[in-house]
């Protein structure tokens, strides 16, 4: 099962090529990872119109292009990575719009309600409603505390 996440082009279109264009990125960022951290993550399963990688070990998404009505759907297995994997693919298509697209590409992110049983709410809606498990209703346990940088010193 997992928590999905939708990109909706339908506004305009999914050009030919963004999909796969996504995927590279996903795979690329996979790879970063397993030589970083010298970890073993699975093999990218890759086919016509979906893909199952696993970005590090638990945390993998699958993706699914849905051509006619312009639309990629995503679903991430596990609540521990749902708001990394959304916030990942969401730079990614932003990094796909500016470098590839000429910033012409228009969509609307959504993403699963738990809170009702089939239900996807804009991205924004859940922002406003922290919206398990997109978000975390008590970001100070969980963030670590950040130290003060003096960056004159670093840039002198």
């Amino acid at each position: 099962r997992g928590y999905r996440l939708l990109l909706d082009f339908s506004r305009s279109f999914l050009p030919i090529g963004a999909f796969q264009r996504l995927i590279c990125l996903v795979v690329a960022q996979a790879a970063v990872f397993s030589r970083t951290f010298e970890s073993y993550s699975l093999e990218a399963e890759l086919y016509r119109n979906c893909a199952f990688v696993e970005i590090e070990p638990g945390f993998k998404l699958f993706l699914q292009e849905e051509i006619k009505n312009h639309k990629i759907y995503v679903r991430i297995p596990s609540s521990k990575h749902a708001a990394r994997g959304c916030r990942m693919i969401a730079a990614m298509v932003n990094k796909l719009n500016c470098d590839v697209m000429g910033e012409g590409l228009k969509w609307d992110l959504l993403v699963e309600d738990t809170n009702r049983s089939t239900n996807l709410v804009p991205y924004q809606q859940a922002v406003k409603q922290k919206l398990f498990p997109w978000f975390e209703k008590d970001t100070k346990s969980t963030l670590p505390k950040s130290r003060s940088i003096n960056l004159d010193s670093f840039l002198s």
